[in-house]
């Protein structure tokens, strides 16, 4: 059976035994949600806003990460970890920038694919890692410096 979204592109350490192969994992866990680390190219960024949940006030990020296979998964980056990636990171770093969140949860809402975040869940860009050396190999310089581009531009617009 396949499982959905093609989480193998996706899927690096799943939150269950080790040797649980993943059409174990398809087969045994709730088909909307899988606990996954995932990798991707940033692909959209939002501007960091306040808001006010429970009474109290908090920062939220939109961020959208492009996986293997075209294919986009979307989330909030809420609190502190809303703040990880700087503002001024975009200016001083040349692209592509390849997220990897840890522990996640891929759910689907609305047809949608969507990260949902653990207490466990950690984020890193551009870490030195053989996974992330080989996204950049996979992708054309081309294609990565237009989505850097795109990821400024539509950063700066939402600045104005």
């Amino acid at each position: 059976m396949e499982m959905p979204f093609e989480l193998r592109s996706c899927i690096r350490y799943c939150i269950r035994s080790a040797s649980s192969a993943a059409s174990d994992l398809h087969q045994e866990a709730c088909v909307d949600a899988f606990a996954v680390d995932v990798i991707g190219i940033l692909d959209y960024i939002g501007a960091i806003e306040e808001i006010k949940t429970r009474g109290r006030p908090t920062k939220k990020r939109n961020i959208q990460l492009l996986l293997e296979e075209n294919k986009s998964v979307q989330t909030i980056l809420w609190g502190d970890t809303a703040q990880q990636i700087d503002d001024d990171f975009y200016k001083t770093n040349k692209g592509p920038f390849i997220v990897i969140f840890t522990s996640t949860i891929v759910k689907t809402f609305r047809g949608d694919y969507q990260l949902s975040f653990t207490f466990a869940t950690k984020l890193y860009v551009n870490l030195d890692i053989p996974e992330v050396a080989e996204i950049r190999n996979k992708c054309s310089q081309e294609t990565l410096l237009d989505k850097t581009d795109r990821i400024m531009k539509i950063h700066e617009e939402i600045r104005l």
